[in-house]
């Protein structure tokens, strides 16, 4: 870490098992340091040249908690299941992110005024088009940027709270 910045840097590999997230552990048993997410950036494994990813669009996601960043297979034709796992509903999934090849691009949301006091569990799938989550079919990499934050105890409690909520 350097003055307060903490980067994570990595990737997934198309035998990567996306039911089971990838924990990184930000807890530094003091409850007063936290972490909050600055940003988020993804992109395509791939070499230019190489194999292409096809059409299919790849799906990225941090949260909290392991099952806020894992996708479930989507069920029935109402509206919210349109969103891919995209719960924003779901207050463990603090970013977003997608490569669509089709569409030629890269989208990330990031919830910058999350507060992070233990763990972070990142993912990333494709979709079938039976609407259920699939591995990669090329490689994607990351690197996520965080900065230390200073908590009362009291924020600190109210941070652990909210998360175990």
């Amino acid at each position: 870490m350097h003055r307060g910045i903490h980067t994570i840097r990595s990737g997934f590999s198309t035998s990567y098992d996306n039911s089971v997230p990838r924990k990184y552990s930000l807890d530094n048993s003091n409850y007063e340091l936290n972490m909050r997410l600055l940003s988020l950036d993804i992109m395509s494994g791939v070499e230019p040249g190489q194999l292409d990813m096809g059409n299919s669009k790849v799906f990225f996601v941090i949260a909290t908690t392991a099952a806020g960043a894992t996708p479930q297979a989507l069920v029935g034709d109402d509206d919210a299941n349109e969103d891919y796992q995209f719960r924003f509903d779901d207050h463990a999934q603090i970013a977003w992110g997608t490569i669509s090849p089709d569409q030629g691009g890269f989208q990330v949301i990031v919830d910058p005024g999350h507060i992070i006091p233990e763990d972070i569990y990142v993912n990333a799938w494709t979709m079938t088009t039976g609407a259920n989550p699939n591995p990669l079919l090329s490689p994607v990499n990351f690197l996520i940027t965080l900065a230390q934050v200073s908590n009362t105890g009291a924020e600190a409690l109210l941070y652990q709270i909210k998360e175990s909520s």
